[in-house]
């Protein structure tokens, strides 16, 4: 990861041959101002100039934000009027090595900006009183006019720009990047970025880099690199799943070019990471264009974590998912979208399966403290890279969200659906994760079929056994549901009769015979359901040993609902060319 990102630095470096690649820090907000701090060294006056933040001002200006900490303020352009002027809002004085003017002067006193920043130093003080003065920029910088009325922008002078990346000072040591023998004694990296991930006080953090005394060493050069990796990935390369920041980092390979890197699009509103991976999903595309470059495969490590003020939460780096496992993946999204959709004459209306999709049906806590995205990184991770997932904790985990809709708690911003919506979309990622062989019995060889009834539409989903029993179940209770809706309980009360938290065999013996019951006193009895239930019973009665997960148990019952109210919506009342597979065969 940390060498991709150093790769991409160097790219960035290779893009602006004789001159100093810089960290910009974008300022993300829509109409951003930027005052310019004018010092006139003719009237020896001070005013502040208040304008619109054009694009590119942040790289014209140099801005990389603040110095940390107890660093000394050498960056002349910032967020913070008071590093400028020399006092807060309320008047009080900033420290010495937080007055910029003076910081940038001392450091560079033989340059041309030092010795312009001395003439300046030479009449004002804090005490020099600042017109038009605003607190409310969004980035300020600073501008003299010399004697002769030339206007000078400190920040685009040369000599200032080359002294943010030089002059750090060094200890012996060995650079763990390129070998060096100078490194930094503390490489003091951008607050909040991924760069925090280094300790540096914890020997052993990182492995196999000897009997050095601290576990990162860097050398400026390739801290710099890192640094301006890290910022085109922030600013390129991120994308915003729900409430979780990803960043997405390519592992170049050794001849690939900047025009190679900028081919690497995030999807817009992040629910596909990377663009393009939405049109293969509804299968309008088969492949990308990055998948491999000059015959080697493009892998991405993916970075979930947070900015934190002066630190980086890192969720979980999902690590070399190749470029070609997205785009099957999306691929097997959209066919089994496609399997669970389908009905004997329609499609049953399901938007765009996505990567969000997933974070919506899983249970992701979002608090005002944070979120808890551990259930969602597992999902993904164990997609993306081929581990295995224990079939009763994806039931559970899925039983979890239901439960959390049923009764209107949800903490999860994207858990948006009806709940048997948030049924079909499960039981598409159940799919995707056999197919993949992640998850219980591998279902590669599953093919399409055409749905002509129930009994086909069950086998489309590999769904046999007791599991098939519970699925009929389900959609007997949706025909009570039916009737409780068109009575005004929008909650239908059928519903309560299942127990959320899992439903063992007597559990489900039980409330089959009350389903039974409810058929029958609103009157929906009649030879399809009288059938749907003998069916449902006997094949509960010779396959008990497929109910011993009662998470999944409750699934099956609900899935089946889902599908068959889903049919209702659509098509109202039944009809009888909707039969069993029994009943065929018994027409013949």
């Amino acid at each position: 990861m940390f060498h991709s990102l150093l790769r991409i630095g160097e790219l960035q470096i290779g893009k602006t041959e004789g001159s100093v690649t810089l960290p910009i820090v974008a300022i993300d907000k829509k109409d951003a101002t930027l005052g310019l701090v004018v010092f006139d060294n003719r009237s020896k006056s001070v005013y502040i100039k208040k304008e619109k933040l054009a694009e590119g001002d942040e790289e014209k200006y140099a801005h990389i934000g603040n110095a940390k900490a107890q660093k000394p303020q050498d960056r002349i352009t910032t967020g913070n009027l008071e590093y400028i002027l020399g006092y807060k809002k309320d008047s009080t004085k900033v420290r010495n090595n937080k007055f910029a003017l003076k910081v940038i002067a001392d450091k560079l006193s033989n340059s041309e900006t030092g010795k312009l920043l001395n003439e300046v130093l030479s009449w004002y003080s804090p005490d020099v009183k600042v017109d038009n003065l605003d607190w409310d920029c969004d980035l300020y910088t600073v501008r003299i006019i010399d004697k002769n009325g030339k206007e000078i922008d400190i920040a685009t002078l040369p000599d200032y720009r080359t002294s943010l990346v030089e002059g750090m000072t060094t200890v012996k040591g060995k650079c763990q990047f390129c070998g060096s023998d100078n490194v930094l004694p503390n490489p003091d990296y951008t607050g909040g970025s991924m760069l925090k991930i280094f300790i540096v006080d914890k020997k052993g953090f990182l492995s196999n880099f000897g009997d050095i005394l601290e576990s990162h060493t860097i050398c400026p050069s390739c801290r710099h690199k890192l640094e301006l990796g890290n910022n085109y990935v922030e600013q390129n390369l991120s994308v915003r799943i729900g409430k979780l920041n990803a960043y997405v980092i390519p592992d170049l390979p050794p001849k690939a070019d900047v025009t190679f890197l900028q081919r690497f699009k995030t999807d817009q509103d992040g629910s596909y990471i990377l663009e393009g991976l939405r049109e293969i999903e509804k299968g309008e595309r088969e492949t990308l264009d990055i998948m491999e470059f000059e015959g080697v495969e493009v892998r991405l490590d993916l970075v979930f974590g947070q900015k934190q003020q002066n630190k980086f939460r890192l969720w979980r780096i999902i690590p070399e998912v190749g470029v070609p496992r997205l785009v099957h993946v999306m691929r097997l999204a959209g066919r089994g979208k496609a399997i669970v959709s389908a009905t004997y004459d329609n499609k049953i209306d399901l938007k765009d399966v996505s990567f969000s999709t997933l974070y919506g049906i899983l249970p992701v806590r979002e608090l005002s403290k944070g979120i808890d995205p551990s259930v969602f990184l597992d999902f993904l991770e164990a997609i993306l890279l081929g581990n295995k997932l224990d079939p009763n904790y994806v039931y559970n985990s899925f039983l979890s969200v239901i439960r959390c809709l049923r009764y209107d708690t949800c903490s999860n911003s994207l858990t948006r659906f009806s709940l048997e919506d948030l049924l079909l979309y499960q039981e598409i990622f159940i799919y995707v994760m056999r197919q993949l062989g992640i998850m219980g019995e591998d279902t590669l060889n599953m093919e399409r079929t055409k749905v002509s009834n129930i009994d086909s539409y069950i086998g489309s989903l590999g769904i046999k056994g007791g599991l098939k029993g519970l699925f009929l179940l389900g959609v007997l209770t949706a025909y009570v549901g039916k009737e409780q809706h068109n009575k005004g309980d929008d909650k239908k009360a059928i519903l309560n009769r299942i127990d959320y938290e899992g439903m063992d065999i007597d559990d489900i013996v039980t409330y089959a015979n009350r389903l039974h019951e409810s058929l029958r006193d609103y009157r929906q009895l009649n030879s399809t359901t009288e059938s749907l239930f003998a069916e449902a019973l006997e094949s509960i009665k010779k396959n008990p040993n497929d109910l011993w997960d009662t998470a999944a148990n409750v699934f099956h019952i609900l899935l089946g609902y889902s599908y068959q109210t889903k049919q209702f919506i659509m098509h109202g009342e039944p009809q009888t060319k909707q039969p069993t597979a029994n009943q065929e065969e018994s027409a013949e």
